[in-house]
């Protein structure tokens, strides 16, 4: 588009595209581009140093606009941060075997240490905070770093002897539901369970398919209208 107005009554946005227009042209091609656009190359050259000086001022302090733009620049730093964390964290709890933490000296083996402290690793290169990745596989900090600085693992070998109010051979036979049902209770609940756990007495016995319970597929978004759900109220 050709522009005959006056080189001072030119707009600044016009006087941009001018220079920009001019530095990608060959030698011929600018002789030219002048000609048609009543300018001359001293023209063009004083435009550029005015962009260059506008470019290299820095803006004034506590300008309104600047302060917005500090401020939406930080927001979108934080919501990129947040989404990494949160797409960090679903991968590793996809990938955890389950949590390692939940109860009190639970004895952990070194094999799902070691993998636990890569897990995590790996997440809070992806952009999750350790403590939040902790928290997936229900562990504190502290034991994180326990695991960390320990190589060998677990060293507790548990009691050297039995109890005294451990229940024999014949006692554990004993430990069946028809007992607790005539109201005869040789251990507590949870003893009952464990034992017949251990015994295998509690697995699905019937010819029927035993039920399954599947969990959700998970999806994850990054936009709207991208997954939808219903549900009945």
């Amino acid at each position: 588009m050709r522009n005959k107005k006056r080189p001072q009554n030119w707009t600044a946005k016009e006087k941009m595209e001018a220079v920009i227009a001019y530095d990608r042209m060959g030698e011929s091609e600018r002789g030219q581009y002048l000609r048609g656009h009543g300018l001359y190359s001293v023209d063009i050259e004083r435009w550029r140093e005015e962009m260059l000086e506008a470019l290299s001022k820095k803006p004034k302090k506590g300008d309104p606009k600047d302060k917005r733009i500090r401020d939406l620049e930080s927001e979108l730093r934080r919501k990129e941060k947040a989404l990494a964390e949160a797409a960090a964290l679903l991968v590793l709890k996809k990938k955890s075997p389950g949590d390692l933490g939940g109860r009190r000296g639970r004895k952990v083996s070194l094999a799902d240490r070691h993998t636990a402290v890569e897990m995590i690793a790996e997440a809070v290169t992806n952009g999750a905070r350790r403590s939040r990745a902790c928290q997936v596989l229900d562990i504190s900090l502290r034991t994180l770093q326990r695991w960390e600085n320990d190589a060998q693992g677990d060293r507790r070998r548990g009691p050297r002897t039995v109890p005294k109010n451990a229940l024999g051979e014949a006692e554990r036979a004993l430990i069946v539901p028809i007992l607790a049902d005539a109201g005869i209770y040789l251990a507590s609940e949870s003893t009952m369970h464990r034992i017949l756990r251990e015994e295998k007495l509690l697995e699905h016995r019937q010819r029927s398919s035993a039920v399954r319970h599947h969990r959700p597929e998970e999806h994850v978004t990054t936009g709207a209208n991208q997954v939808w759900s219903w549900d009945i109220t």
